[in-house]
C-alpha cells in the first residue's frame, strides 16, 4: 500500500494505492509541503479511526484533535455511503456498501492497512526522504533522523 504524491496542472495531491487499484485520492494543494502534511495526517489518523451513523455525534469535539479518520456513514437508495469527515478533501472510491456493518467493517480495515503499511511517495516511486517528513510523523513511525540537520 503507497501513499503517492504527485502533481498535475501545477497542483500537488496524494493518492492512495494498493497494488494498481486507487482506494483514496485527496484534492489539490498549492505545494508539496501541504500536500505532503495532509497525507501524514491522513496517515497517523488511521491510527485511530472513527465511524458515524450521524454527523451530529460528536463529529465536531473529534476534529479537535486532528489524529483521528472520521467516517460518516449514510444511509441513501443505493445503499450505505462512506466518506471521510476528517480529514477533509478526500476522496474514497470503494464508497458504496450493502450495510452499515460493511462501511464499517471496510472503514477499520483501510484505517489498519495504511497505518501499518502504508509509506509516503513521490512521484517517481521513490519513498520521500525522511527529513521531508515532520517531527511528529517520525516519532509516531519510528523513523530514524540521526541526521545532524534533523535536530
Amino acid at each position: 500500500m503507497k501513499i503517492i504524491l504527485t502533481s498535475e496542472s501545477g497542483r500537488w495531491f496524494w493518492v492512495l494505492r494498493a497494488a494498481e487499484r486507487e482506494l483514496a485520492r485527496s484534492e489539490g494543494f498549492h505545494s508539496f509541503v501541504d500536500a505532503r502534511a495532509h497525507a501524514e495526517l491522513f496517515r497517523i489518523g488511521a491510527r485511530s479511526p472513527v465511524i458515524l451513523r450521524s454527523v451530529k455525534k460528536c463529529a465536531q469535539s473529534l476534529v479537535n484533535d486532528k489524529y483521528h479518520l472520521v467516517f460518516l456513514v449514510t444511509e441513501s437508495t443505493s445503499g450505505f455511503c462512506l466518506s471521510l469527515s476528517y480529514p477533509e478533501n478526500i476522496h474514497l472510491y470503494d464508497e458504496v456498501f450493502e450495510s452499515f456493518e460493511g462501511a464499517e467493517s471496510f472503514a477499520q480495515h483501510l484505517s489498519y492497512d495504511v497505518f501499518e503499511l502504508a509509506d509516503i511517495y513521490d512521484c517517481w516511486g521513490s519513498l520521500i526522504h525522511p527529513l521531508q517528513h515532520s517531527r511528529f510523523y517520525r516519532n509516531v513511525f519510528d523513523i530514524d533522523d540521526d541526521h545532524p540537520s534533523a535536530w
